[in-house]
């Protein structure tokens, strides 16, 4: 959420140049921080009574506890679930907060008057939370999507409402509450705007408390358990009596509680790894039941079903048809496979397939001849397999419809390039060889190495593909490719980089010599670049995406990051050779940060723009960090932006 310390640095300017002595000065800059903060104080209270109230409303739950602090004016409450609620009775008149009421025929939230026709209960309720923005208005977020969905508080006319503090050092709360009474083993609360009173009894000993912190596959809500698996679930019990209740086709069995803790050991249902591959919609409420004399203390999580294959080899050897990326993997194309069970792979010139199982470290091969196809499979669909090469793969197919598919891997490539002149993979084909996908894996790339180099003129890729991938890089000046081709002429006809994440693995380095494709004298027929994270990666002035020729570009939806770091390096996309004008493309949704100097450019430019399609427009280059208020986390390759650029960059679930 945002606040108002943003305010204090620039009316402190406007107070500094307006001529008031010393004492004046610090008076208003000492008042104008205490009117700040009390706001501040404002928009933490009323969020947090909104949490109150929408437990008093859905009134499934109970109160262990509850603490008056008469010098805050506040209320601490411990519900039966464990949770833990602060409730601001405030004072009459200190600051115009929005009102809040809740409309009895609808059950929705009703605010300065208006229905918003968002529920207040049930199971598709939202809690509103309420920010300030920049310019000092009362703003309110319905959905949980944060300021980029938040919209101004209107008034009775209309009017967008201004939020203010009318008395320094007001106290917290407002008016939202008439009345906070505690009675009768009951907190009775009391809507100022509409006299309305909602009732939620106190109940010491009274506890159902479902315990996800740390628990495996929670996310959001949800709890996520593969079709057939079984979990336990901690909880939380005090009580007479108990039960719990799961969706239909799961099993829920709880243990006795000891010391007030049991297990709830949940299965969830069968299902063919071969019927889907994506996770079910199946959500729904496993729920914990106390009780305690005539009242009742409820607990509620979803959870929802996915596919989960233990082993992608054994679906295969019976037939069954593996679909990766488009690609339809079965014994009726490609014949036997292998399943690698330890550290010594022997490849041959027959199979095609392999299933590789995880956790066998240093895993290797031997084998010094060409593939036409080959085809690499972490065998479990929960946890990737490990590769470590120290030799390079060799593709060629003279039939132009090769494949080379690396999926679900771990691939460690810092031993395959010993003598800083050999690369993961090459073509050795004098040909476009058909197609090579790189999909769900991470990648450890070597310092100073691309992970192809295809010199030879007349040698390419098709249709070369990578999505799903993390791909860490060390910091330096050593140039970092994905694709190199020295001097090639050839034509690449597609190139897809889908939902990556390209990253410096030191956290206050740089990669500064970074490029997805180099080829100064190829041609680029059609390269889409969309939905992934660039984090501390720089270019050279060649950019980001070298080529003679582009015709076709879609850049969809990244983020191109830099913190403050190699502060004269370049940030550049795309540059042609001649500045040939790209023939057509797409720009949409790309955001860019530099933290400091030098910002991102979507083309090459030298007096001016060059190689630019019509209408391309430009980079969306912002001043503010947008990982702040979200996740930056290296060590564990996590990149969430936050709410205003949710849709940009990758999402790994």
């Amino acid at each position: 959420m945002k606040t108002f310390k943003f305010l204090m640095p620039c009316l402190l300017v406007a107070l500094a140049v307006t001529g008031c002595d010393t004492d004046d000065l610090r008076n208003d800059v000492d008042e104008l921080k205490n009117r700040v903060e009390s706001l501040e104080a404002q928009v933490s209270a009323i969020n947090e009574n909104m949490n109150v109230l929408q437990v008093l409303i859905d009134g499934n739950k109970t109160i262990q506890s509850c603490t008056y602090d008469e010098t805050k004016k506040e209320y601490k409450l411990v519900l039966s679930d464990g949770q833990e609620l602060t409730l601001y009775q405030g004072e009459n008149g200190v600051a115009n907060t929005p009102t809040i009421t809740i409309d009895e025929t609808d059950n929705t939230w009703v605010v300065n008057g208006t229905d918003t026709n968002v529920p207040a209960t049930g199971k598709d309720a939202a809690i509103p939370q309420f920010s300030v923005s920049e310019d000092g208005y009362w703003m309110v977020d319905y959905d949980g999507d944060g300021p980029n969905a938040a919209e101004q508080v209107k008034d009775a006319e209309g009017n967008s409402v201004k939020a203010e503090a009318s008395e320094v050092g007001a106290a917290q709360g407002d008016t939202f509450f008439s009345a906070v009474e505690i009675a009768d083993g009951f907190l009775k609360v009391t809507l100022s705007e509409d006299s309305k009173s909602y009732l939620l009894p106190i109940v010491e000993d009274l506890v159902a408390e479902i315990v996800t912190t740390d628990l495996e596959g929670f996310k959001d809500g949800v709890l996520t358990v593969g079709y057939g698996a079984e979990v336990k679930i901690p909880v939380k019990i005090t009580g007479e009596s108990y039960f719990v209740t799961a969706p239909a086709g799961w099993i829920a069995q709880l243990s006795e509680p000891v010391d007030g803790e049991a297990t709830i050991t949940l299965t969830a249902p069968a299902q063919s790894a071969a019927a889907s591959r994506a996770t079910a919609d199946n959500s729904t409420d496993l729920t914990l039941q106390v009780n305690k004399g005539a009242m009742w203390a409820i607990d509620q999580i979803k959870v929802e079903g996915e596919v989960v294959i233990d082993s992608y080899y054994t679906l295969y050897d019976t037939g069954e048809t593996i679909e990766i990326d488009g690609h339809k993997i079965n014994k009726e194309t490609y014949g036997d496979a292998k399943l690698i069970t330890s550290n010594d792979m022997t490849f041959d010139g027959e199979t095609k397939v392999y299933f590789i199982e995880p956790d066998i470290e240093n895993l290797d091969y031997t084998y010094t001849g060409n593939f036409d196809n080959l085809i690499l499979i972490g065998n479990n669909s929960q946890k990737k397999s490990k590769f470590v090469p120290t030799k390079q793969v060799k593709l060629k197919n003279d039939a132009e419809n090769g494949l080379f598919l690396v999926y679900n891997m771990d691939l460690d490539l810092t031993k395959v390039y010993t003598d800083k002149a050999t690369y993961f993979f090459a073509q050795n084909g004098d040909n476009a060889f058909g197609t090579v996908s790189i999909y769900n894996s991470d990648i450890i790339e070597p310092s100073g190495q691309a992970l192809t180099y295809i010199s030879t003129t007349g040698r390419s890729i098709s249709d070369f593909k990578m999505e799903n991938c993390k791909v860490s890089y060390g910091s330096g000046s050593s140039q970092q490719y994905l694709i190199s081709l020295g001097n090639s002429e050839s034509t690449y006809s597609k190139v897809t980089i889908k939902n990556n994440i390209f990253y410096c693995n030191d956290a206050s380095g740089l990669v500064q010599k970074f490029k997805l494709f180099n080829g100064q004298k190829a041609t680029l027929t059609e390269i889409n670049i969309e939905n992934n994270s660039f984090i501390n990666v720089g270019t050279e002035t060649t950019a980001m995406v070298y080529a003679n020729k582009i015709t076709t570009v879609s850049l969809k939806n990244n983020i191109f990051y830099s913190g403050n770091t190699g502060a004269s390096n370049n940030y550049i996309v795309f540059r042609t050779t001649n500045n040939d004008k790209v023939s057509s493309g797409v720009n949409e949704n790309n955001i860019a940060y530099k933290g400091e100097n030098k910002g991102w450019q979507l083309f090459y430019s030298s007096g001016g723009a060059s190689g630019v399609w019509d209408n391309a427009g430009t980079l969306n280059v912002v001043s503010d960090d947008p990982f702040t208020g979200g996740t930056f986390d290296v060590e564990s390759v996590t990149f969430i932006p936050n709410s205003t650029y949710a849709n940009c960059g990758a999402k790994f679930e």
